[in-house]
């Protein structure tokens, strides 16, 4: 996906205000509306439309809400038909706290698990089953979560795929390149790189390990294509490596390493960086007061936001380890409590939440669009995430005439000053106005403007508020209207 130039050009001016603007560290919670189509009353032409909100704790709206009840898929015979209407809620955040996610083994399937970090309080949150098969060597798996679909990328050894959390359908699958020659030899890690579309594959046999790195920026038409590859070796000769994070900011790999000795294993951490990620720079031993001696370690996840944690499983127990200059090896062993399940991979889902402000309207001679709204689309707001942008969805449509303008503040979205039909509320704006125009047509309009996140620290936990201005010319004149406003965080990969 490629920005507008216009907003190629304005964009870089995100990260200059980050100084001068102070995030707020709370929360709002989603507030959305969409269209609930009720029965056909005998004495009106066509179906009524209703405003409602979707309840919260769904991510699609009721099935009933979403068309006609099966026996009146169309109004009696002397009215029109029902008018289409929106099947599912404006995209949302998966959840408002960063989480784990990982893939757990299983048998005769897997499935993938959620839960809170350790110091959430690390309770279980949902799961999606019947996901790859059996793990066949003790160091099998990977997980790796890709912002852009809000999807897992998991491997049972042999076989990659990546699955919606959404509704925990296929994205894609493919079997895996294994570069070493050992027997044995299985994936052992997943993480992906989100502001170049990588996907880093760690493989490992005892004594050795190997990285692949995958070309994923479409996996719907071709799920990943291989780049580059390379092996190194594990501390001891049967040492095995499980267990793979990528730094988005500084482009650095984790990669976990567990080597036998006589009173069991230890656990390590190798630091390489993307551009050589065979090459270890440095290492750490974790203490041995959490994670099992007789286990292998078999999962990592790392979060930049808001403060730089690296997560370590060894399947039975979480460990919370506080990074410093991750460069140097400065690791800091924190909270660790039990894991949900067998987790053969490890991999963090950016915690956000999008609030909804004020109503759109729309001005003669502009038609009357009632299920008209602005939101997000390409996933989270996260650090390095290239396909995230603002939408404006169900406008009035008709090119080349109607357009969206589109404002943006850095901050939280203000009371709302009276202009025109309604309320504009990011005020004062930092960047815009970006014209697009609105393709489709009647109330079927979209538009949208790339809004590609940097992978800069300094944005971390940046509040952003937006509004679209809509510009409807006729030859009765000019009509003009206003979206409802959208306010987010700027959150971690």
């Amino acid at each position: 996906m490629r920005s507008s130039r216009a907003f190629s050009v304005f964009f870089p001016l995100l990260v200059l205000l980050v100084a001068a603007f102070t995030s707020v560290r709370t929360s709002a919670q989603v507030r959305t509306t969409l269209p609930k189509l009720t029965v056909c009353p005998v004495t009106q032409t066509k179906c009524p439309v209703v405003l409602t909100q979707c309840p919260p704790s769904l991510t699609k709206c009721p099935v009933v809400l979403t068309k006609c009840p099966t026996s009146l898929t169309k109004c009696p015979a002397v009215k029109t038909k029902c008018p289409p209407v929106a099947t599912t809620c404006p995209p949302a955040a998966l959840t408002p706290f960063n989480s784990l996610v990982g893939w757990v083994d299983g048998t005769p399937n897997g499935s993938v698990f959620t839960q809170q970090t350790p110091s959430q309080g690390c309770k279980f949150i949902d799961r999606c089953p019947t996901v790859l098969t059996k793990a066949s060597t003790p160091w099998a798996g990977g997980s790796g979560y890709d912002p852009r679909f809000q999807a897992t990328w998991s491997s049972d050894g042999i076989t990659i795929e990546l699955r919606s959390l959404r509704d925990c359908k296929v994205i894609c699958r493919g079997k895996a390149t294994l570069i070493l020659p050992n027997t044995g030899s299985r994936v052992s890690g997943l993480a992906v790189n989100d502001s170049r579309s990588r996907l880093y594959q760690l493989e490992t046999a005892p004594g050795f390990f190997g990285i692949v790195v995958y070309d994923i920026s479409d996996p719907k038409k071709s799920c990943f294509k291989i780049i580059s590859k390379c092996t190194g070796k594990t501390l001891t000769p049967k040492g095995t490596a499980g267990g793979l994070a990528f730094d988005e900011a500084r482009r650095v790999l984790f990669i976990g390493t567990s080597e036998p000795t006589s009173a069991g294993n230890t656990h390590h951490i190798l630091v390489t960086s993307a551009a050589s990620p065979c090459v270890v720079r440095c290492r750490y031993q974790i203490p041995s007061n959490c994670l099992d001696p007789k286990r292998l370690l078999s999962g990592l996840a790392y979060d930049c936001c808001p403060k730089r944690t690296l997560y370590v499983t060894d399947g039975a127990r979480n460990l919370e380890l506080a990074t410093g200059d991750s460069t140097r090896c400065q690791f800091t062993p924190g909270r660790c409590c039990p894991a949900s399940g067998p987790y053969r991979g490890l991999a963090m889902i950016p915690g956000w939440t999008l609030k909804h402000v004020g109503k759109n309207c729309l001005g003669k001679p502009c038609p009357s669009c009632p299920n008209m709204y602005m939101g997000t689309s390409g996933g989270d707001p996260s650090l390095g995430n290239p396909d995230f942008s603002l939408d404006l969805v169900n406008a009035p449509g008709g090119l080349p005439t109607k357009f969206a303008i589109l404002y943006l503040r850095v901050g939280a979205c203000g009371p709302g000053l009276p202009i025109f039909c309604g309320a504009f509320h990011p005020l004062p704006f930092h960047l815009g106005p970006f014209v697009v125009p609105i393709s489709g047509a009647g109330c079927n309009g979209f538009a949208k403007v790339p809004l590609p996140i940097p992978a800069l620290d300094a944005l971390c936990g940046l509040k952003l508020c937006s509004q679209y201005l809509i510009l409807c010319p006729s030859a009765a004149g000019l009509g003009v209207g206003l979206s409802n406003a959208i306010e987010f965080r700027i959150t971690g990969s």
